[in-house]
């Protein structure tokens, strides 16, 4: 810098256009990142070392300095700013960047991958959890909280599943069921053993409904519900 640069507004400036030319260098070997790291040299100070992750592959330049703002903006500079050091150390594939006309299931994802981005620059890397899959057939079992990104794929064919699981509520009027049940029988190593077959059912008002009938009991019960 010509000079110490002690807000973070005046940072910006430069950072606006160092960003910029790493845009151009990510475009022209058609690449991207999900990794950037972003550092303040000070003159009697230990460097300020900040660290973007983004959800998705990103290389434009007007959303990665939105991100590194929001980081800045809660970061305390320990002295004025003497140099700034932007460095990408991994590159990853863009991915598909082509969108159908007629369908914005892609554009839809691309919303919710910025705004989980945003939240984690604002409110930091910890407060923003995902859900993730646990090696147990009993729905209410089968989730659990991570607090890093892990990459989990569906087995193939896996069954339809809702995502606003309730607690059991016996229900006696049962809907119209559609398809073949599901047999769920699992937790006997715990004494929690359950014997149940699962159905997707509708109702006259056209909701879906993900109901049970306990082998056991013979009773019917309302576990899921889809949106």
């Amino acid at each position: 810098m010509p000079g110490a640069i002690e807000s973070i507004e005046s940072l910006l400036f430069p950072l606006r256009r160092m960003v910029g030319e790493l845009q151009g260098y990510l475009r022209a070997r058609d690449t991207a990142l999900q990794e950037l790291q972003l550092s303040f040299q000070h003159e009697h100070a230990a460097a300020t070392t900040l660290t973007l992750r983004t959800t998705v592959p990103q290389r434009d330049a007007v959303r990665l300095l939105s991100l590194l703002r929001e980081l800045m903006e809660r970061t305390t500079l320990a002295a004025p700013v003497i140099e700034i050091v932007l460095s990408a150390n991994r590159f990853v594939p863009l991915g598909d960047t082509q969108l159908d006309l007629f369908d914005d299931r892609k554009r839809r994802d691309l919303t919710w991958s910025n705004l989980l981005d945003k939240l984690r620059a604002r409110l930091g890397e910890q407060a923003v959890r995902r859900l993730g899959l646990r090696d147990d057939h009993r729905p209410e079992q089968a989730w659990c909280v991570l607090n890093e990104e892990l990459e989990q794929a569906l087995p193939a064919h896996y069954p339809e599943r809702p995502l606003w699981l309730i607690d059991p509520k016996p229900i006696t009027q049962l809907p119209t069921l559609l398809g073949k049940p599901e047999r769920i029988e699992a937790g006997w190593w715990s004494g929690m053993d359950i014997r149940r077959d699962y159905f997707v059912a509708q109702t006259p008002e056209g909701s879906r409904w993900w109901v049970y009938r306990d082998a056991t009991t013979a009773q019917w019960y309302l576990h899921g519900l889809w949106a």
